[in-house]
């Protein structure tokens, strides 16, 4: 301990500026390593989350190396499900306009969302705080329903018009005039005039729409799921198709 004192805590104390620079060099060697390693280990997350979004959680996948696997052949596959869950996907590049600046490339998946889900992590807003799966059902209605698709493409969208939301959803400017005729009586939209144009219309979300999307409860998914949970696979199927039948016959009906 003596001799410690005596020729290093002597000579850092007579020379303070040696010591502050080496003491200074040794800190930022420290920090340079860790600014390091943080971004490597943030560059192999991201791309193993790219990773993970493109090939999920799949062990195995087949692919044909031109044109695909024709989709004619996928039910001769079926008995893939032997082995585990099997789950069919389209993959393509788009090229999607930007509002400033150049195009962008972009690869979109295509996937069946119910068999999909044993494969990857989706997310609805409405769940995000509860962070939980949603279930199949609370997906396929917000495919199914049309007033739902409406609200969602008026959110994404900048201040549209209703033929940019027919655009937008593939349908026709007649059938989204009805949905937002409905959706303006119901309060959950508003209808405004455009003050850069005023022959054209905006469609804005009200604070309604906002309030009973947050604040939608899940048990009347639990009780629909509690109504036809006495049914079969194949008396749920006949009654879809059931179902389907009578609501393509009103579709025709009212045309």
């Amino acid at each position: 301990m003596r001799l410690f004192k005596q020729f290093i805590l002597r000579r850092l104390t007579t020379e303070r500026m040696r010591t502050a620079v080496a003491v200074g060099g040794i800190a930022l060697g420290v920090a340079v390593v860790l600014a390091i390693r943080l971004a490597n280990q943030s560059s192999v997350s991201g791309f193993a989350s790219a990773l993970d979004a493109m090939s999920g959680a799949a062990s195995l996948e087949i692919v044909a190396p031109a044109g695909g696997i024709d989709e004619q052949r996928l039910a001769q596959l079926d008995w893939l499900s032997e082995f585990g869950a099997v789950s069919p996907v389209i993959e393509g590049d788009v090229v999607a306009p930007a509002s400033q600046g150049s195009p962008e490339a972009l690869r979109v998946l295509g996937v069946d969302i119910l068999r999909d889900l044993a494969f990857r992590e989706y997310r609805l807003i409405e769940f995000s705080g509860g962070q939980r799966q949603p279930r199949p059902q609370e997906f396929l209605r917000l495919l199914v329903d049309s007033e739902a698709v409406v609200l969602t493409a008026v959110s994404a969208l900048d201040d549209p018009s209703v033929s940019d939301v027919a655009a937008a959803i593939g349908s026709t400017r007649q059938n989204v005039t009805q949905l937002v005729t409905a959706l303006e009586r119901k309060g959950m939209l508003r209808v405004d005039d455009d003050p850069m144009d005023n022959r054209r219309r905006v469609l804005t979300t009200t604070r309604l729409s906002d309030n009973y999307w947050e604040q939608r409860n899940a048990g009347d998914y639990d009780a629909l799921v509690e109504w036809f949970g006495m049914l079969d696979g194949n008396e749920l199927h006949g009654l879809c198709d059931a179902l389907g039948r009578v609501a393509a016959g009103r579709q025709s009906a009212s045309r």
